[in-house]
């Protein structure tokens, strides 16, 4: 064979197995400002002679254009998710636009596991495959790239990942929510008691900066950055909820506590109905994300002890009708705080109970002060002392 011909020839047999080897990348994404974007973002993309210039599966797929729809089927356990593709240069534009921060990895895998893995993510891909009910913890866009990449390497994701890391759901959504007070402040009233169970390894792998880390140190696969965020997301402390609950406490019991001292009628009376619609609507709300949503980590939520939607009634409660309902009201805070203090309650809810406790129990003192000095009802005016000392005869 002439060396121009064996040379075409090495060259042609070279390009024909460039051609077959299938690569297959893990990209993760940093957050972003958005509240779906909070908790970052993957996908797994394959290169390999179908697709040259590669192919992004993405399992985190939506309508978000409209967010109350998008939160209602949420709340219902009926937000359907699918699968994506699209080609890899478009996915690194469009979160390189985004300003999010971009992490590659190359999967170290054999070229059979390979394309093994990449028809498995093309099967997902098919209209009858591609559909599914997306649960924020147990199967999103990166449960699904873990699950993928541990079936494909033989378990080696999860191979001793069932010890717990110390920290609970709670403490990672809360860095999560972490961009908006409102969702730390819907966390310290609707989100229950499932969410502060310890998350082992496996469980903590459904965010994509703990899937990075575990598939550098199980798979060794190097973290490659392809691009960083240039402006500072917007955060703020992911107790801060908790805090401006403690204010809006602390305020509310001083203005009923200052309604009592001043024992002005139509003062006390602003003070305890504010409290009342305030405390009421909160628990409306905690009651009704309870009874509509199907997520267990809403319906079983012990602020059900500790907001009721009752407290709505000291707008127009009076005299034995409030002091009744005040009393049994304290008596039914006092057992959870017990409740807590005994371990058998254990959602942390300190700001729920100083919300509640303390404009209720400033609220029952005074109404109890109240009942001691009003008089029975059949006693003679006289003898009640509404009017002065009785009077009568007297002694010299």
């Amino acid at each position: 064979m002439k060396p121009r011909s064996a040379a075409l020839l090495v060259l042609f047999l070279v390009t024909a197995r460039a051609a077959a080897d299938t690569k297959i990348e893990l990209y993760t994404m940093g957050p972003g400002e958005d509240v779906f974007e909070s908790f970052g973002h993957g996908a797994l993309c394959v290169t390999d002679e179908q697709f040259p210039n590669g192919a992004c599966y993405n399992y985190g797929t939506t309508d978000f254009r409209d967010p109350p729809a998008l939160i209602w089927r949420f709340l219902r356990g009926g937000a359907t998710f699918w699968v994506s593709r699209m080609p890899l240069p478009l996915m690194l534009q469009i979160y390189s636009e985004g300003d999010r921060t971009i992490y590659r990895q190359v999967i170290p895998l054999t070229n059979e596991v390979a394309v093994g893995l990449a028809a498995a993510l093309e099967s997902d891909s098919r209209p009858e495959n591609k559909f599914y009910l997306y649960n924020h913890y147990l199967d999103n866009c990166t449960t699904r790239l873990r699950d993928h990449l541990d079936a494909a390497t033989g378990g080696k994701l999860s191979a001793a990942t069932e010890v717990p890391t110390g920290q609970t759901w709670r403490d990672v959504t809360l860095r999560g929510f972490a961009l908006d007070i409102r969702l730390l402040i819907g966390m310290e009233f609707l989100v229950g008691r499932p969410v502060d169970t310890r998350m082992t390894l496996w469980d903590a792998m459904f965010l994509p900066d703990v899937l990075r880390a575990e598939v550098q140190k199980r798979l060794n696969a190097d973290v490659e950055l392809v691009n960083v965020r240039k402006e500072p997301l917007p955060t703020t402390a992911p107790l801060a909820g908790r805090w401006l609950v403690f204010a809006i406490a602390g305020g509310l019991t001083v203005l009923v506590a200052l309604a009592a001292i001043l024992g002005r009628p139509r003062f006390w009376r602003f003070a305890l109905g504010l409290s009342g619609l305030l405390l009421g609507v909160v628990g409306l709300v905690v009651y009704g994300a309870a009874v509509v949503a199907t997520m267990i980590e809403l319906r079983r939520n012990e602020v059900l002890l500790v907001c009721l939607p009752t407290d709505l009634l000291l707008v127009v409660l009076r005299r034995r009708a409030l002091w009744v309902y005040l009393l049994a009201r304290v008596v039914l805070l006092g057992a959870v705080t017990v409740g807590v203090a005994l371990g058998l309650l254990i959602q942390p809810m300190a700001a729920a109970l100083a919300f509640a406790a303390g404009p209720l129990c400033v609220a029952a003192v005074r109404e109890l002060q109240n009942a001691r000095r009003t008089p029975v009802a059949d006693e003679p005016i006289a003898e009640q002392g509404l009017l002065g000392p009785a009077e009568g005869p007297r002694l010299p």
